[in-house]
């Protein structure tokens, strides 16, 4: 049963939710293109939240399939790939090489797209509001706190409209204590079972077009802040 109308209802959602935690100059938004940014510029206009940021990570493709992925890779080319993954579906080291110059050609093609949004490489102990439309197994989402982390960041809310019970409470009890700086979880449709699916909590769902995800960019900036780009 779906909750969201499409991500932009999903980010008045999440607005709504969060609008106990203080969002204010001491927080940064940040969208992980592209499903991200649409939720991001909805809730960011609904708590006056100012800038938004993007932070560019990829999932780590299965050669046969663009759906699922064995690793994640970051713009600061921090890499993690799930062991298990690996070994259970036999990948070989010329497809697992493969397939991170892949996803890292992506990356490298995102970043000079991106380019006017990019995340400040110093956050200067900012806390980070880190937005995407779901949160699944998490791999992709663990690989960009650790590159994160790297960047000064005085903490990190991962702010999702729907996520995965198990993967929540890996986040709450494993992943936080180990990053080593305050982490916290908010999502307002937190679902279990196997078959799992952030899509499934989205009445209308579509994978967002890059050159679309930049111009709401675009447009956002404008409005707001007349024609300035975003600059580190």
């Amino acid at each position: 049963m779906y909750k969201y109308i499409d991500r932009t209802d999903a980010g008045l959602n999440l607005a709504k939710y969060m609008e106990s935690e203080v969002i204010s100059g001491q927080y940064i938004i940040c969208a992980i293109p592209n499903g991200g940014i649409p939720i991001a510029i909805s809730l960011a206009r609904e708590l006056g939240a100012g800038r938004i940021y993007v932070y560019l990570s990829r999932k780590i493709q299965f050669p046969w399939t663009t759906e699922a992925g064995f690793g994640a890779i970051t713009i600061d080319d921090d890499v993690f790939y799930n062991d298990a993954y690996i070994h259970s579906y036999r990948l070989s080291q010329l497809d697992i090489q493969a397939q991170t110059k892949k996803a890292r050609d992506e990356i490298k093609t995102r970043e000079k797209l991106f380019a006017s949004y990019l995340l400040p490489q110093n956050l200067e102990k900012r806390k980070l509001v880190l937005i995407d439309d779901g949160l699944a197994s998490g791999i992709t989402m663990k690989t960009t706190l650790i590159s994160i982390k790297k960047r000064n960041s005085g903490g990190i809310i991962i702010a999702v409209p729907t996520a995965h019970k198990q993967t929540v409470l890996e986040f709450e009890n494993i992943v936080a204590p180990s990053l080593g700086i305050p982490l916290k979880v908010l999502s307002p449709d937190i679902r279990e079972g196997y078959s799992f699916a952030v899509a499934d909590a989205y009445k209308f769902w579509k994978d967002e077009i890059t050159k679309d995800a930049i111009r709401m960019l675009d447009s956002y900036n404008i409005q707001f802040f007349g024609n300035e780009t975003i600059s580190a």
